[in-house]
């Protein structure tokens, strides 16, 4: 028998399941609705469009949010804040949005990306690299994050760390022939921290797929020209552990007194990374002839042994200690300290452009410990090259203006101390022993230079000057 008691719980638990299937569903369409939104404003954040996206966020409002989408609607408005060029009040959001975001939201880790570069673009490198390596934990086999955290390790001279990323983004999806620059830049990583073997291999790569591309022939494109034959250059210089350099000069002066002088040189590079490189080399030096200038003949003759060092990576700072032997007997025994600085732009080959202009100098200080004396040398030279592909694309001609001067403390007088010249000349260069790896490791120099003389030491004058330089 149905009671009037047991009728009405059936109605109550009816009503009850009504009310739950209502709220499920109206939970549903909240959840929806927020979904929608949320990808809505991302769309319209991307085409630029922010006060919509503005007005569709402002819909949010009359949403419950979960945290989640709450973080998710932070990170938005930060966005939109970002792009309006307010990054203070745009960091405070992607802070709040990080707050909130679980683990496994990929907005998480754009967050923490977003404050990294926020901090980076204040030079707060400390924090940048926090947050970045906070972004790349979450994201650890995306490339695209693996990569941004290379190059943010690179600004802040983290090399050892970016070459870590830059393993890692590989790892993730092997770069194609279109972002050779991955591989390129891997390379600079390894050479900042002195892993040679692995910068050679990386060029390498890079090399294979422009000469690849162009059936071993010159790029097309000249900014492809010039990196290619950047890369070469890199491959040369690391490779190299031998070289040998032989020269002729020659001096007349306007009372027809000249000197004819050889030298030759052979030397060993046992290290090198980055730009610091140590050498040991020998040297045999003298007059074969001369008239008014000193001594010639196998009188003239010595030799040297020494070790020099450059061991600064973005200075052109050499340092040397040298022992000299007595071989002619108008020379002397002796021990030697030099110091020497030079800077040039535009000496390399520059096969990408005709013609361009080009500077150099080059100061040497030594300091004789035996008979306790002082030598100065100082020469600026500034002229422009131009290619004679005529003749063939590794040859040019540089006419320039210099001026020099030279100290030498032997002399009792102090005015007779210093000389200095100046002048114009032309320079011919041709440069040869290239390869596909190697850009042309040797070069032979012809300078034709006539001089001034500056000082009351100092004659007016012819210089002919020809070396090679294997």
């Amino acid at each position: 028998m149905i009671t009037r008691s047991n009728t009405m719980k059936v109605l109550l638990f009816a009503l009850v399941g009504i009310f739950i299937h209502m709220t499920a569903h109206a939970m549903d369409d909240n959840r929806a609705d927020a979904w929608t939104a949320l990808e809505q404003a991302r769309e319209e954040i991307l085409q630029d469009r922010l006060s919509e996206a503005k007005e569709t966020l402002a819909h949010l409002e009359r949403l419950e949010l979960t945290e989640s989408e709450g973080g998710e609607k932070a990170f938005l408005e930060a966005e939109i804040l970002w792009r309006e060029g307010d990054r203070e009040q745009a960091y405070q959001k992607y802070k709040q949005a990080k707050d909130m975001l679980p683990v496994d939201n990929f907005w998480k880790s754009e967050a923490l990306w977003k404050m990294a570069e926020y901090h980076n673009a204040r030079k707060e490198g400390i924090m940048a690299m926090h947050y970045g390596r906070q972004s790349v934990q979450l994201l650890p086999d995306s490339q695209t994050r693996n990569l941004q955290m290379a190059y943010l390790a690179m600004e802040n001279n983290k090399d050892k760390e970016a070459a870590m990323y830059f393993e890692r983004a590989v790892k993730a999806k092997q770069p194609d022939d279109d972002q050779m620059f991955v591989f390129m830049d891997m390379a600079y990583a390894y050479k900042r921290i002195g892993e040679n073997e692995k910068v050679l291999d990386y060029l390498k790569r890079v090399i294979d797929v422009y000469t690849d591309k162009t059936g071993g022939q010159e790029p097309p494109v000249r900014r492809d020209v010039e990196t290619l034959y950047n890369l070469r250059r890199e491959h040369a210089d690391i490779t190299r552990k031998f070289g040998a350099s032989s020269g002729i000069f020659y001096v007349r002066d306007e009372n027809s007194d000249y000197a004819w002088q050889g030298l030759q040189e052979l030397y060993w590079q046992p290290y090198y990374s980055n730009g610091r490189l140590v050498q040991v080399y020998g040297q045999m030096i003298g007059n074969f002839r001369t008239k008014g200038l000193g001594a010639d003949g196998g009188d003239s003759v010595y030799g040297v042994l020494g070790v020099r060092a450059e061991p600064l990576a973005q200075y052109n700072l050499l340092l040397g200690l040298e022992r000299v032997f007595k071989i002619g007997k108008e020379t002397e025994n002796n021990v030697r300290l030099r110091v020497a600085y030079s800077w040039d732009t535009g000496m390399e080959l520059q096969p990408y452009v005709p013609n361009w202009q080009y500077a150099t100098l080059f100061t040497e200080y030594i300091y004789a410990m035996e008979t306790e004396y002082s030598l100065f040398h100082g020469k600026t030279r500034f002229g422009r090259s131009f290619r004679i592909d005529a003749i063939n694309s590794r040859l040019a001609i540089s006419p320039h203006a210099f001026a020099s001067c030279d100290y030498n403390s032997r002399f009792f007088r102090g005015s007779d101390r210093w000389q200095a010249h100046a002048g114009v000349g032309i320079h011919f260069r041709q440069w040869y022993r290239e390869n596909k790896y190697n850009a042309p490791r040797s070069y032979f120099d012809v300078f034709i230079e006539y001089r001034a003389g500056l000082t009351s030491r100092s004659n007016n004058g012819f210089v002919l000057m020809l070396v090679n330089y294997f």
